[in-house]
């Protein structure tokens, strides 16, 4: 499996030096990720995703099948529940 570096712009001007961090946060392999109960019992209405485990999630959305979608639409694919 490969990992597509997201897209991203810089602009310098004239010479000057560039430094470059990469900063973000992901779950832990594994980790099941879910909107908490309260949300859909707090009169909010109901939840629009279904809990998922984030390994498979990165699996599914650089398979054949989430690679035919943009990011956005293969997440609500795997994802979003039909209410």
């Amino acid at each position: 499996m490969s990992v597509r570096a997201p897209m991203h712009r810089v602009r310098m001007l004239g010479n000057e030096k560039r430094f470059s961090a990469i900063y973000g946060t992901r779950p832990s392999h594994n980790s099941v990720v879910k909107s908490p109960e309260e949300l859909a019992d707090a009169g909010r209405g109901p939840l629009l995703y279904k809990a998922f485990n984030y390994t498979e999630l990165v699996k599914f959305m650089y398979s054949e099948q989430g690679m035919g979608h943009c990011p956005e639409d293969a997440f609500n694919s795997y994802c979003k529940l039909e209410n």
